[in-house]
């Protein structure tokens, strides 16, 4: 799949582009810019430890989650303008297997190295390890279900909660853009990560076909029961099947059943 890496680094390099320096960026959405400027009704009252550690805390957990609705939003604007390339990229309707299964996912390493104790170690070319079983999908998944992200913007804390004066302002304010930034950043991460597994899947599964086709991995075994007619007077099944799969995919550790004596490097 030379094309995956390609839409990656189109990724990557797109979410690099919408970052913004500013703690509060100037597009940002109206009802973030006014968490910056949030305050309550000033009385009287003594700054002590107790409040101004329970105003940061506030302020910084706002932030972080106006900077990562804000950014998962942006993210959201990226993908969208790159659905259509992801739609072709990711398929995994096409690697289905019959009675709508979705295939299992095979992860690989090569060069294995174990060490078992000083004066021990183990050594192997290659290893391939089933991850993810193979199980039955109404609908296979898409990209949308790994990247598109859903964080809503924060609510307004209460108002016990908010400065109440011009030290507390700048308290609050200070706070507000440091968690916005750390909310910006954990969108990132979460971003990276999701297309990370995104793609260890979807290859995952086409190493699962590439060693099927090899018999160095096993199909899956599906039990079917007809019922035939099934139902009652206001609603009928007709050919009504259970289907159950049985017999799961497994690796075949003898070589001899294998079909090829070239090994698979992917």
């Amino acid at each position: 799949m030379k094309y995956i890496p390609i839409v990656i680094i189109l990724l990557a390099s797109s979410l690099s582009g919408c970052g913004n320096k500013s703690a509060i960026p100037s597009n940002a959405p109206t009802g973030l810019k006014k968490l910056h400027n949030l305050s309550s009704t000033p009385h009287k009252t003594k700054e002590n430890n107790i409040r101004i550690n329970a105003l940061r805390d506030t302020a910084l957990s706002v932030g972080a989650r106006g900077g990562l609705a804000w950014r998962a939003k942006q993210i959201n604007s990226i993908l969208s303008r790159q659905e259509h390339l992801l739609y072709r990229i990711f398929n995994f309707h096409c690697l289905l297997l019959d009675d709508n299964i979705l295939p299992p996912v095979l992860v690989s390493g090569k060069n294995i190295l174990q060490l078992h104790g000083d004066g021990i170690i183990r050594i192997a070319d290659q290893s391939y390890r089933i991850i993810q079983q193979a199980k039955f999908v109404t609908n296979p998944p898409t990209w949308r279900k790994y990247l598109w992200m859903h964080f809503s913007q924060p609510e307004t804390p209460n108002r016990t909660l908010l400065p109440q004066n011009k030290i507390e302002r700048a308290i609050w304010q200070k706070h507000v853009a440091v968690g916005w930034l750390s909310g910006i950043k954990q969108a990132d991460t979460i971003f990276t990560s999701n297309l990370g597994r995104l793609k260890r899947d979807y290859q995952g599964i086409i190493r699962y076909h590439n060693l099927l086709a090899q018999h160095i991995v096993s199909k899956p075994f599906v039990a079917k029961a007809s019922f035939g007619i099934t139902g009652n007077g206001k609603e009928i099944s007709i050919n009504d099947q259970l289907l159950r799969i049985t017999d799961f995919p497994s690796l075949q550790t003898d070589s001899s059943k294998w079909q090829t004596e070239i090994f698979v490097h992917d």
